[in-house]
């Protein structure tokens, strides 16, 4: 099906989307945001969907301060004039082409931002204006392989979809939420509503990141599996120093947020799944990522007169790595 534009478009699009679902009895939020991204989202696509090619197409390209964020993706993004094109994220002195890495950092972190401003201490009367970027950046989110903004309170749910009775801020919030969408399927397949809940079970365990974080392993019997079994061995000890709260305040979505831009497993999974490699140990044991295609590299000692550092001075290593809050590592 051709991609549609403007309000008719997206109309005609839920339309097709909904009788589909009721046709063949699909009605899992998970299946029904992927029919929507499939027949909405113009431009690039979202993901590198294979190593050796970087995605080409239109894009809509926005700068945005890391440490202002709220108000300029406020800006950035209420300027848009198609929300719908995938969109391209630069922060303000980092240097990483977005292939879906910065843009999920973006709706991470600003969809933080928004639940703490407005919407953790209720409703903010006072900035009735700003709630329709508001909601098309949780629209977009969705759509995007962003963050999931699971932080609205029943109380407002009940106000955007059942209430008759809506306040100018919810009004506003929902009509930037129409714009992507997101409204008009929650209203016509009310299961999709659950994405704006909170989930209990979202909740990075070790168990969970050992199977999102596979390592990659030469051959068994060569010199290179000895040496990356021997760092992946302490860097799986690492993790579970993590776990049982041993490593201060670093957390196990730290490491995923490392590898991939995101600290969850997105609501649609990875185009490329996360993995970790191994390089020989060069300047430093520091690990690096690329966000792009989800690869965190763990350098290794390769020779008798290269070791490893103790335990302690390597996880003060990780501590470092994994505590970055930028992109100029990638």
């Amino acid at each position: 099906m051709p991609n549609m534009e403007g309000k008719a478009g997206i109309d005609s699009v839920i339309d097709v989307i909904v009788d589909y679902c009721h046709t063949s009895n699909t009605f899992t939020t998970k299946e029904v945001v992927r029919l929507l991204q499939t027949r909405l989202i113009r431009g690039r696509s979202l993901e590198v969907e294979s190593e050796d090619v970087c995605p080409e197409g239109a894009t809509n390209y926005i700068l945005v301060d890391r440490h202002n964020l709220l108000e300029t993706g406020i800006e950035e993004i209420s300027g848009l004039e198609d929300p719908l094109l995938t969109l391209d994220v630069q922060f303000y002195g980092e240097q990483a082409e977005d292939y879906g890495g910065p843009r999920k950092e973006f709706f991470r972190l600003i969809l933080l931002e928004i639940k703490e401003k407005y919407f953790e201490d209720g409703i903010r009367e006072l900035l009735a204006d700003e709630y329709t970027t508001i909601g098309t950046i949780m629209g977009l989110s969705i759509l995007q392989n962003g963050k999931l903004p699971q932080f609205l309170s029943d109380f407002i749910m009940h106000e955007i979809f059942i209430q008759e009775q809506k306040s100018e801020c919810i009004k506003n919030l929902i009509w930037g939420l129409k714009k992507v969408a997101i409204y008009q399927i929650c209203c016509k397949i009310p299961t999709v509503q659950e994405i704006f809940k909170p989930n209990p079970f979202s909740k990075l365990t070790l168990k969970k990141i050992n199977a999102l974080l596979v390592p990659y392993l030469s051959p068994v019997g060569s010199n290179r599996r000895k040496y990356e079994t021997e760092v992946y061995t302490l860097f799986s000890k690492y993790m579970k120093e993590i776990a049982a709260g041993r490593r201060g305040d670093i957390k196990l979505e730290w490491i995923l947020r490392f590898g991939t831009a995101t600290d969850e497993e997105p609501l649609l999974g990875f185009k490329l799944a996360p993995k970790i490699r191994f390089t020989e140990m060069t300047n430093s044991f520091l690990p690096t990522a690329n966000t792009c295609i989800n690869v965190i590299t763990i350098p290794y000692a390769s020779n008798n007169t290269q070791q490893l550092p103790a335990a302690e001075v390597l996880f003060a290593l990780y501590d470092e790595a994994f505590s970055s809050a930028h992109f100029g590592h990638i």
